[in-house]
C-alpha cells in the first residue's frame, strides 16, 4: 500500500489541505490499518498539546541559562591537561607493572621491542598472504569469467536472433524493477 508521508498526516489534522487531498487521506484512513492508529496517536498528541498553556518566559531567560550551563573555559589548556593526564597515569601504570612483576625498566622496554616487532612481523606475514590469495582468487574469477563467458557465446550461436533479443528485454526489465524498487525504499524510509 502507498502510504502518504507523515507530514501529510499533520497537515491534514492542521486542516492546511485541499478538499480533495482531506478525501485521498480519509480514503487511506478507511484502507490502512497502520496509518489510522498513528493518525489517531498524531490526533491525540495534537490534544494534549493544545491543552498546555502558553507560557511567557521571562526577558534573558535563555542567556542566563546557558551562562550557568556553559562555563567558560581556557580552550588551550584542556587539551595539553588532557595529555598530561594520558602520561601521568600510563607512567604510573608502567612503574606500577614493573613493582608488581620485579622487572627493571630496561627488561622491560627490551620485552615491549620484542612484541612490537614480532607484531609487525606476522602483520607483514598475513597481509602479504591476503595479497596472494587476492591475487590467485582474482585469477580464478578471470579464468571463470572467460569459460562461463564463452559458453553464453557458444549458447546464442544455438538460440534465434528474436530469441536473443527476447532475453536480452527480459534482462533489461528485471535490471530496471529491481532499480526501481530498490530506489523506492531507499527514498520512501520508514513507514508511519
Amino acid at each position: 500500500m502507498n502510504c502518504p508521508p507523515v507530514g501529510t498526516f499533520y497537515r491534514y489534522l492542521e486542516g492546511e489541505l485541499s478538499p480533495s487531498e482531506e478525501r485521498s487521506i480519509q480514503d487511506h484512513l478507511q484502507l490502512c490499518p497502520s496509518c489510522r492508529l498513528a493518525m489517531e496517536d498524531r490526533r491525540y498528541l495534537n490534544q494534549a498539546a493544545g491543552m498546555i498553556s502558553h507560557w511567557e518566559t521571562p526577558p534573558g531567560f535563555t542567556q542566563k541559562t546557558m551562562a550557568r550551563l556553559v562555563k567558560k573555559t581556557s580552550s588551550g589548556w584542556v587539551p595539553l591537561l588532557a595529555i598530561a593526564a594520558g602520561f601521568a597515569t600510563s607512567t604510573l601504570l608502567v612503574f606500577t607493572y614493573l613493582w608488581v612483576t620485579g622487572q627493571n625498566l630496561a627488561s622491560f622496554f627490551l620485552g615491549l621491542n620484542r612484541t612490537f616487532l614480532t607484531m609487525i612481523k606476522t602483520v607483514s606475514v598475513g597481509t602479504v598472504k591476503a595479497l596472494k590469495l587476492i591475487s590467485i582468487l582474482t585469477k580464478a574469477m578471470k579464468q571463470l569469467s572467460s569459460v562461463v563467458l564463452s559458453g553464453l557465446g557458444r549458447f546464442s550461436d544455438l538460440m534465434s536472433m528474436e530469441f536473443q533479443i527476447i532475453l536480452v528485454l527480459a534482462a533489461c526489465l528485471l535490471y530496471l524493477s529491481l532499480f526501481l524498487a530498490l530506489r523506492r525504499k531507499k527514498t520512501v524510509g520508514a513507514k508511519i
